[in-house]
């Protein structure tokens, strides 16, 4: 089953919100997705995703504030998967602890 929501943060691996979650009939709050789409199913979880991405997007990238990219799947007609990504609108990157020494 697919990710429906998928946050790029460069210091770990992608995560996730999956059947885990929307399939689910008990909490998750350590999802992605806070909660929100915890055992609706898949159909209704996608519906949301489309209903609130904007609000979804802004949220994921206050929770995970080095996240570059956030991924919200808003159709899944087969065989057509529409997603929409969204970057992060602080454009961070890791920064170096100790700037390099001058050669």
């Amino acid at each position: 089953m697919p990710a429906i929501i998928t946050v790029f943060n460069p210091a770990t691996d992608p995560l996730t919100c999956r059947e885990t979650c929307y399939d689910n009939p008990r909490p998750r709050p350590h999802c992605v997705c806070g909660g929100r789409n915890t055992g609706i199913g898949l159909d209704k979880a996608i519906q949301s995703n489309q209903k609130y991405q904007k609000e979804i997007a802004e949220d994921l990238f206050k929770r995970f504030v080095y996240a570059l990219r956030v991924d919200i799947v808003v159709t899944d007609t087969e065989p057509l998967r529409n997603t929409m990504s969204y970057f992060s609108p602080k454009g961070l990157r890791p920064k170096l602890c100790h700037p390099a020494p001058d050669l």
